[in-house]
């Protein structure tokens, strides 16, 4: 019989959560004072915009979070970054998302004073988003913060989305950064898998942590350099900072405002997941982290060579002899255990006897 394994469902339309710094890189006029490092940017931005567009087997969102920073820019700018994103769906923020959020600043996760990747990291956990495609490799698309994202949405039972750039997603979108092999790939003891499906008290009473940046390689480094010299980069991060800064570095304050306010007439969101579908969704992930703990069982006793006991065969001849000197060894035991009654039997009666 073949054993099941949670397989994603192919009729489903995949999620990608586009981050700011990627729309803006896309809507952004190509300008002579521009770089050929920014132009390029740009142009390999553009072209794995128009060439997602083109399947259906996935779709772009975008977070009210992003919204929110797109609303945020200059005149011009702004306006050809939300017409960039037009007909995509929205994703609503949520109670949920907010406590997950403050949860994932809290252990340190992410940087308090930019708490907007912290609640772009959420908000695609929540709603099970397949990827999140970010130019900011720093403090989002980088090996450390997808395991411990992938720990924090797993003691949740949330998705966890596939963090990468654009030319990630390009190149090899089918595979997650977690699984390549890294100083940060280490596999997870302390999560709680007993914890019930989309407990919200998980994260809640825990000593705040100082978020911790992580450690790069020289090719990495030169990477995040290039990116962050862009003044399309920049201008995105400057936005994101005055955001932090008009509600004093706190997320709680931050959503608040943005449950509060209403939807935006003409736009679409996606629909919020009932409890039905968070407990199916719940069940799922679950099943999948037990067909990943069987496989890595599997995996461990291949390299270190350890197989199963299995019990040896026997000819009737063979099995007879055993059956023989099992049987000597029993009277033997017998003999012995009889002369032991006897000798304490004497034993007794001589101190009667005295």
């Amino acid at each position: 019989m073949q054993k099941k394994q949670a397989m994603q469902d192919p009729k489903r339309q995949q999620k990608i959560l586009v981050d700011t710094n990627v729309i803006s890189h896309i809507a952004a006029i190509p300008s002579d004072k521009h770089s050929k490092k920014i132009k390029s940017f740009q142009r390999a931005s553009k072209k794995w915009w128009n060439s997602i567009q083109k399947f259906q087997e996935f779709e772009l969102v975008i977070s009210e979070t992003i919204w929110d920073e797109l609303s945020h820019g200059e005149g011009d700018d702004a306006k050809r970054c939300q017409e960039a994103v037009e007909g995509i769906r929205i994703l609503p923020s949520t109670p949920e998302i907010k406590k997950f959020a403050d949860g994932l600043v809290n252990s340190g996760i992410f940087r308090k004073k930019s708490f907007k990747d912290a609640s772009i990291a959420a908000t695609g956990c929540f709603y099970k988003i397949d990827y999140i495609v970010t130019y900011n490799m720093k403090d989002l698309a980088n090996p450390k913060s997808q395991r411990n994202l992938n720990i924090a949405a797993d003691k949740l039972s949330y998705g966890r989305p596939k963090l990468g750039t654009p030319d990630e997603f390009r190149t090899n979108h089918s595979k997650p950064i977690s699984s390549k092999l890294g100083p940060y790939n280490v596999a997870d003891k302390s999560s709680n898998y007993g914890e019930m499906p989309y407990n919200m008290n998980v994260m809640k009473d825990k000593e705040y942590k100082e978020y911790q940046e992580p450690t790069f390689t020289e090719e990495q480094w030169l990477k995040i350099q290039e990116i962050e010299s862009s003044p399309i980069f920049q201008k995105c991060q400057k936005i994101s900072e005055e955001i932090c800064a008009k509600y004093d570095y706190d997320i709680n304050k931050y959503f608040d405002d943005l449950m509060a306010r209403p939807r935006i007439p003409g736009k679409k969101y996606v629909e919020i997941p009932t409890e039905h579908d968070r407990a199916r969704w719940a069940k799922e992930r679950m099943a999948e982290r037990e067909a990943e703990k069987l496989a890595d069982a599997k995996k461990a006793k291949e390299v270190t060579g350890h197989k199963e006991y299995e019990e040896p065969t026997f000819t009737e001849e063979q099995w007879l002899k055993e059956c023989e000197a099992r049987i000597a060894a029993e009277k033997l035991a017998l003999i012995k255990l009889k002369g032991k009654l006897k000798a304490n039997k004497e034993s007794t009666k001589k101190r009667v006897v005295s």
